[in-house]
């Protein structure tokens, strides 16, 4: 024990040294636990604020759908100048698409038509201006005979190169000058049998000849005539075409009406037209043309109702409607009981556009039957909803004064369904018509 003693007071540094260690040891394990602790914790909160602060300065950039229906794309990122930059770019690029597209339908619906008297529609203005400018406009529509002015519905035949089967006077004058020739060259005989039956062949001969020489003159058969519904064809529901001027003063809304017909007409004709191009665009003749001959076009009436919204027939009638379906998410509502495309004016679901049915009967060559209804889409957004097709007995015809040429030829009786956009039709709607129809009217005008 001394001698331990001895050792312990001969080396107290060491010992000292030794019991300093011994007791740090677990002295800095607790304080190092502790400190080890709070570091943690102070280092977490710091990390969760920096985690709130980069989530709270993020954005989400959004490109929108440049097609109905498509979903728009969207990132959540924090914000760097070269991206707002690329999506500022893309977003504008994509806008200026969409837009050029709607302009580009709207332009291709509208054919920089105008009305045919400038400044009619709306109708504002002191009532004496609009009623010169309903006298100038029917003047226009169903022409002057003391100016010698023709319809502007004959003016749409002329344009597309489409006109009336062979006047029967001239063909009548042409055979009574043949026959007269023929007695004379006999001395004004009797004719025998035999010189009879030759007579009536070359007579006959020559009136075919008349007419052919008429199909060769024009692209089809087309009169006036076929736009009007006499009293025996007046149906409820399809217009009244003036193709004679109407005793009365028609109204403004009448007007309206009568030029949209006239419209609905021109896209119609152009349709036949463009059926009877060539591969270059150069018009047929009857004898070649898929189309021979215009026999009726009737448009039914615009759907303006003749009460205002709160109609009960309409409330009834809106109750009684099957359920809508969509094209597209957000899309016009479409309704399959009305027709097999399921367009149609809505007053209160169809902000975009009206639909106009026309049911057309035209003969045609059969074997061309195709390239006639797909005429209807390539010149405006025209559908065709319905076809019937009839035989036809080409000698009949003939006797009528209409020579088709070598083709096997049908009676096609075609609904076609015309889409119009109230992008630029609206603003030439009086107000009663837009409101009826639910339409949005634009400041600017129709011009």
């Amino acid at each position: 024990m001394k001698n331990i003693l001895g050792w312990i007071k001969s080396n107290i540094i060491i010992v000292i040294s030794v019991v300093v260690i011994m007791v740090s040891m677990p002295v800095g394990y607790v304080f190092s636990s502790g400190w080890n602790k709070k570091i943690r914790v102070a280092r977490e909160a710091e990390a969760k604020k920096a985690l709130t602060d980069v989530t709270n300065s993020m954005v989400t950039y959004t490109l929108p759908a440049a097609m109905p229906g498509d979903k728009p794309l969207e990132l959540r990122a924090v914000p760097t100048a070269a991206m707002t930059a690329w999506f500022k770019e893309q977003r504008e690029r994509v806008l200026a698409e969409v837009k050029g597209v709607v302009a580009e339908a709207s332009a291709f619906n509208r054919k920089d038509r105008k009305p045919l008297v400038e400044g009619l529609f709306p109708g504002s203005g002191r009532a004496r201006e609009i009623d010169q400018k309903i006298f100038a406009f029917m003047n226009a529509l169903c022409g002057d005979r003391e100016q010698n002015q023709p319809s502007s519905y004959q003016r749409l035949i002329d344009d597309v190169g489409a006109g009336d089967r062979a006047e029967a006077t001239k063909v009548a004058s042409a055979l009574k000058d043949l026959r007269d020739r023929m007695m004379s060259a006999n001395g004004n005989r009797a004719l025998t049998a035999e010189e009879s039956v030759a007579l009536s062949k070359q007579l006959t001969d020559r009136r075919i000849g008349e007419l052919r020489r008429r199909a060769q003159e024009v692209s089809f058969y087309a009169s006036v005539g076929a736009f009007s519904i006499d009293s025996n064809q007046q149906r409820a529901g399809w217009s009244t075409v003036p193709v004679n001027r109407p005793s009365g003063v028609p109204t403004l809304n009448e007007c309206f009406v009568f030029q949209w017909d006239y419209w609905v007409i021109q896209d119609t004709l152009g349709a036949l037209a463009r059926a009877n191009e060539d591969a270059s665009g150069d018009p047929l003749t009857v004898e070649r043309a898929p189309v021979k001959r215009l026999v009726s076009m009737l448009i039914k009436d615009p759907p303006i109702y003749s009460a205002m919204p709160s109609d009960p027939s309409r409330e009834r009638s809106s109750s009684n409607a099957p359920e809508p379906v969509f094209a597209f998410p957000g899309g016009v509502p479409l309704d399959k009981s009305f027709s097999v495309s399921g367009r149609k004016t809505d007053a209160d679901n169809n902000k975009v556009y009206d639909v106009r049915v026309v049911e057309l009967t035209l003969i045609v060559a059969s074997d061309e039957l195709q390239a006639v209804l797909s005429a209807f889409s390539q010149t405006n957004f025209m559908t065709v909803i319905d076809l019937d097709l009839e035989d036809v007995d080409p000698w009949a015809e003939l006797k009528d004064g209409y020579y088709y040429g070598p083709d096997h030829v049908v009676k096609a009786t075609i609904g076609i369904e015309s889409v119009w956009l109230r992008s630029w039709l609206a603003p030439f709607m009086p107000a009663t018509i837009a409101n009826n129809l639910g339409a949005e009217v634009p400041d600017d005008g129709g011009e």
